[in-house]
Parts: C-alpha cells; sequence; structure tokens
C-alpha cells in the first residue's frame, strides 16, 4: 500500500545508496534538508512510499502545486525493485492521487545541461507512461540589450 511518510531519513538512504551504487553520484539534498523543505512547504512537498513491514521498499518525493505534481527523487531498494514498488506508487500518484492535476512531471532526463539525453533515464520513465518534452532554454543579458537599444536611440 503506497502511504504518504514524514521518514526522510530512511527514503534518502535508499536513494543515496541508489545513486552512489548505479551512477556514482549523490543526491542534492540531504534528508534534514529534505524533511526541513517539507516542513516549511507541507501542502507542496510530500514523500510517499510503499513499506513491508517496518522496511521501506521504495518512494517518491514530489514536489507539487495546484496544476502539476513533480517527481524530484525516486528511488526503490533491490528488494523494492524486484517487487514492483515504485510500478505501485506511481500507479497511486498518477491514477489517483494527483488525477485531477494538469501535469504529473517526471523532470529531467538529461545531462550537461540539458546538451545530452540520458537514454536510461528517460526508458525508466517511459516505462511508467511517460513521453519527453523539449523545452527551450533562453538567455536574456538586460546591459548588452540596453546597449543595443542605446545603440539605435540617436
Amino acid at each position: 500500500m503506497v502511504e504518504p511518510s514524514t521518514d526522510f531519513d530512511a527514503f534518502m538512504a535508499i536513494q543515496e545508496e541508489v545513486l552512489r551504487t548505479r551512477h556514482n553520484a549523490r543526491p542534492t539534498h540531504s534528508a534534514t534538508e529534505l524533511a526541513l523543505l517539507a516542513g516549511r512547504f507541507p501542502g507542496n512537498i510530500r514523500l510517499f512510499v510503499v513499506r513491508q513491514g517496518n522496511e521501506m521498499l521504495g518512494g517518491v518525493v514530489i514536489y507539487e502545486t495546484t496544476r502539476v505534481a513533480h517527481t524530484q527523487y525516486i528511488a526503490a531498494s533491490e528488494e523494492g525493485r524486484r517487487l514492483g514498488a515504485l510500478d505501485l506508487i506511481f500507479q497511486h500518484l498518477i491514477h489517483e492521487r494527483y488525477a485531477d492535476r494538469d501535469h504529473f512531471d517526471f523532470g529531467i532526463s538529461s545531462e550537461d545541461r540539458g546538451r545530452r539525453l540520458n537514454a536510461g533515464l528517460i526508458k525508466n520513465k517511459e516505462s511508467y507512461g511517460a513521453r519527453a518534452t523539449v523545452f527551450d532554454w533562453y538567455a536574456f543579458d538586460p546591459a548588452v540589450a540596453f546597449e543595443r537599444l542605446a545603440g539605435h536611440a540617436g
């Protein structure tokens, strides 16, 4: 059964292990930071988990608004992967908990500031029914714009 949780310590221990062993990476936030953020934004940052007895099998941290549910962290233990914990969580989140939202956002699937698609990451997200959307990025330097405008003023 999928349940809300505030046990960021247990969840981030799973997240850290997954990132370390599979991607040689570390999460952006610590368990303490996530708990602090969730405490400051209780209506917007939530953790949903699946347990077997007292053991957490996996979880998803959601940043939510009235229109969007955005996954910030997704992780399952080895046992959780074997039992399909994330499948159960996403089934619940997409079709029940956030069914009224306009968008369920799995987040980015790229590396190097969007220059390279992470094939394994997009494949995993597509396994839950997600599809990729490309967003254009633009940089605006007000000083350069002002210089150009000033040059045309005379």
